[in-house]
């Protein structure tokens, strides 16, 4: 009877092991995904070059999880782009570092903010983050202002060079006449100009 009692114990004990360890193995650990480089970024639509991003994987404790598969996801309509594949997923993993990168983003020419889905797997684990980046016309803008203010430039030179004739003309006209024949003095009658105010204004 003890042998039995004892047979049945140990089965029992198997069980539950077994058990434990099926319910460890389905109970995943969460991993975090921080982001390296690429968040914010604006990419130039004009140029057609976008910001790579780059993460780093982290399990729990606050190590580093190297091997892990990264997926770099772009949005399939509105502001985004591709890879230099011309997909819009990539799959990377990580180095001894954690951290995995993708290629250079493309962007596509809807200007916009988009998020990149990354998403981190290893041995049944996941984590995931959203890396933010906007598509721009921004360099055209700024070289059309830049011209805006050039022509107002150009404006407030002419008139700079107008008001210096007009002062050639007053010192050509103040001095007095100077006859051969005559003793007396001549005084020359004071000439007094005025200039309105000149408004430059920027492009219209």
């Amino acid at each position: 009877m003890a042998m039995f009692n004892g047979a049945r114990w140990a089965r029992t004990a198997m069980a539950a092991m077994l058990a434990a360890g099926v319910l460890a193995a389905a109970d995943p650990r969460p991993l975090t995904v921080n982001v390296i480089e690429g968040d914010g970024a604006f990419n130039d639509i004009k140029k057609g070059v976008g910001k790579a991003p780059v993460v780093e994987v982290k399990d729990e404790n606050g190590k580093v999880v190297d091997n892990a598969k990264v997926v770099f996801q772009m949005p399939e309509t509105g502001a985004g782009g591709t890879f230099l594949d011309g997909s819009r997923t990539f799959v990377a993993t990580t180095d001894k570092q954690g951290r995995a990168a993708a290629p250079v983003i493309k962007p596509n020419k809807v200007e916009g903010q988009f998020a990149i889905v990354v998403t981190a797997s290893k041995d049944g684990n996941s984590g995931h983050v959203q890396i933010r980046e906007s598509n721009t016309l921004a360099g055209g803008q700024m070289a059309k202002a830049g011209g805006g203010h050039g022509t107002a430039l150009k404006v407030i030179l002419a008139v700079a060079s107008i008001g210096g004739g007009v002062a050639a003309l007053v010192a050509r006209g103040g001095g007095g006449n100077n006859n051969g024949g005559s003793t007396g003095s001549t005084s020359a009658t004071p000439t007094s100009l005025s200039v309105g105010t000149v408004s430059v204004g920027g492009p219209r």
